[in-house]
């Protein structure tokens, strides 16, 4: 046989008898086992639902600070002739405690001298208005000796309120942050005498995301929730007399 007879021969035989072979391998593998489709039910978990309370955590952390601090200034001259002794950094005072004293004497001449002024025009004004009575004062003479009685009231006004202003207390019970002037200390007023701060009421201010300020039920703007505070009972009275501040045990 030719070269090129036996090439055309060759090679189709190549391709065909695999095939062939492959095919009659096929007819003869048995055929698989058939198996019966199951119908499966879906796995699902069912659950009643019922209306509970969830409490949810926000965790953040801030400073504790007072709402009320006071910066303690003196509001007439003198010496500093006493200091109680809670007016340290750190101490605990009352409401209406006598936290220090100025000197008074100035102020309680200053009273007695508006007291006595008062009492002369008080005497001057009642003749005036019995003369005024009697047709033999002016209108003008009852007029100005009824404006020098009214300045004197005044005058003895604010001699009391400068007497009264040489105790130094606060509304409120607090503790002392910080103590700037001392026994025998010469003050102006404006001059510092400390720092304090009330203990009834604590703010603290704590940064929230936007996505904790959902868990969080904030009041209305300018309506604050004050916190409670437990009520201190002291079994001490405490007053100031001529040698400073003494300490007595309360009935």
């Amino acid at each position: 046989m030719k070269p090129v007879y036996r090439r055309w021969v060759l090679t189709p035989a190549l391709i065909i008898v695999p095939i062939a072979i492959a095919g009659l391998l096929s007819t003869m593998k048995p055929e698989p086992p058939k198996k019966d489709t199951e119908n499966l039910d879906m796995l699902v978990d069912v659950l009643t639902l019922e209306q509970t309370s969830e409490t949810f955590e926000v965790s953040s952390q801030g400073t504790v600070q007072p709402r009320t601090q006071t910066l303690l200034s003196a509001e007439v001259s003198g010496s500093i002739v006493g200091i109680s002794p809670n007016f340290i950094a750190g101490g605990v005072f009352e409401e209406g405690e006598v936290l220090m004293r100025i000197d008074p004497t100035n102020y309680s001449v200053a009273v007695d001298k508006a007291e006595a002024l008062l009492s002369q025009r008080q005497i001057e004004f009642d003749g005036a208005e019995k003369l005024r009575s009697q047709g033999y004062r002016a209108e003008s003479e009852y007029a100005s000796a009824a404006a020098a009685l009214a300045s004197a009231k005044a005058e003895l006004t604010s001699a009391r309120r400068n007497l009264e202003r040489t105790y130094i207390r606060l509304p409120y019970e607090g503790m002392v942050l910080s103590k700037d002037a001392d026994l025998g200390q010469f003050v102006n007023p404006g001059t510092r005498l400390g720092v304090t701060f009330a203990t009834d009421v604590a703010e603290v201010r704590l940064p929230l995301t936007d996505h904790d300020l959902a868990f969080v039920d904030l009041p209305r703007a300018g309506i604050g929730r004050p916190c409670k505070r437990a009520k201190r009972s002291s079994g001490r009275r405490r007053s100031f007399g001529p040698k400073g501040l003494s300490t007595s045990e309360a009935t």
